[in-house]
């Protein structure tokens, strides 16, 4: 993530904190295990940033989230294997059954501001990456508003699958 930070201001560590402050704050208690530990006894896991992904890691969270467990995926998961090779499919790659969507199209936005609209008609403003879904057993959560991704399914998606 260092060699390729894949857009201005990411900063993978910073970002996990972000995610971590926000559960403590709302008092939802957190671990941070690696993907080699098992996941039993969880039932939701976030894996932001899930950049690099070998196949087992990826057999693993398809088989958590077909047994009910909610796998919260961020964006640029699935872009690489274990050995920092690219995978020759649509994004998430791997993980693509069970989040039920493909990455169509991904803008690294930076530090400009793109905003998004949820389903309950609340609007959010977010900045660094801007990724566009095609929903295969997801249903939209939220979609970009106001922008030339106006009405687009954003990176907010649950899967059905």
């Amino acid at each position: 993530m260092h060699i390729q930070p894949q857009a201005e201001g990411l900063d993978y560590y910073e970002n996990i904190k972000v995610w971590h402050r926000a559960l403590t704050k709302s008092g939802i208690s957190t671990d941070v295990i690696h993907s080699s530990e098992a996941f039993n006894g969880y039932k939701i896991i976030i894996a932001p940033h899930l950049y690099l992904l070998d196949e087992e890691t990826a057999e693993r969270l398809q088989a958590f989230a077909a047994a009910g467990g909610t796998l919260i995926l961020t964006h640029r998961s699935g872009v690489k294997d274990d050995n920092n090779v690219c995978v020759m499919a649509p994004l998430p790659g791997l993980l693509s059954a069970c989040s039920g969507v493909r990455v169509t199209e991904y803008d690294p936005v930076g530090s400009d501001t793109i905003m998004i609209r949820d389903d309950q008609g609340n609007s959010y403003a977010a900045s660094q990456w801007a990724d566009v879904l095609e929903l295969d057993t997801a249903q939209p959560v939220a979609v970009y508003a106001g922008s030339i991704l106006c009405g687009k399914c954003s990176c907010y998606a649950k899967s059905l699958g």
